[in-house]
């Protein structure tokens, strides 16, 4: 609020020299002094009301300013809760973002996913899906993860059986859109 009262006595000031500047002028232009008077009810009238305004605008960005601090300390705090939830849960999470090309992109992946997996996904952001599981290209998943990261919705499956060089498991699976061209996929080792 100091802001507010510094904008505001700065424009009474201004506002009060201004005044006494065109008074004097008038003064010294008339031939009867009294005759000017009224610029100086007219000149604080108007600083008044300037000043009462720009205090009230200052004032209001202030407060603007302070919810705005606020909120954003309070989204902080929920989306490091968040973030903590998802790292920490057991079930592999892998977050992949539609890109040009029909590419869809790994940008997040938790630590059960690398588990589950077999692999160190969280440490694979930025490449395909096709890249990341290379057993996944002859299936319906990446076709159907595109539909859901366009389009919205949730497909479930309840057990599907993964095969590559590296892994040979049964998953029960989730997909969904979490943000626009976004899917996340959620699995659980059923084997």
């Amino acid at each position: 609020m100091a802001h507010a009262w510094a904008g505001a006595t700065l424009v009474v000031v201004i506002g009060l020299v201004l005044t006494l500047g065109a008074f004097s002028e008038l003064q010294r232009l008339t031939s009867h002094p009294l005759d000017a008077g009224w610029i100086l009810i007219v000149g604080a009238l108007v600083t008044g009301l300037c000043a009462l305004y720009l205090y009230s605008l200052l004032a209001q960005q202030v407060r603007a300013e302070a919810v705005i601090t606020r909120r954003t300390a309070e989204l902080a705090e929920r989306e490091a809760r968040l973030r903590g939830i998802v790292s920490h849960a057991p079930i592999g999470i892998g977050v992949f973002e539609l890109q040009s090309g029909d590419a869809l992109i790994l940008i997040e992946a938790n630590a059960a996913v690398d588990q589950i997996l077999q692999r160190p996904c969280s440490q694979q952001l930025g490449i395909s899906l096709e890249e990341l599981l290379p057993g996944v290209t002859a299936t319906e998943r990446p076709q159907i993860y595109r539909q859901l990261a366009r389009h919205g919705g949730t497909h479930h499956w309840e057990a599907v059986t993964y095969r590559d060089e590296i892994v040979f498991r049964d998953y029960e699976i989730t997909a969904f859109q979490s943000a626009p061209n976004t899917v996340t996929a959620m699995l659980a080792d059923i084997t």
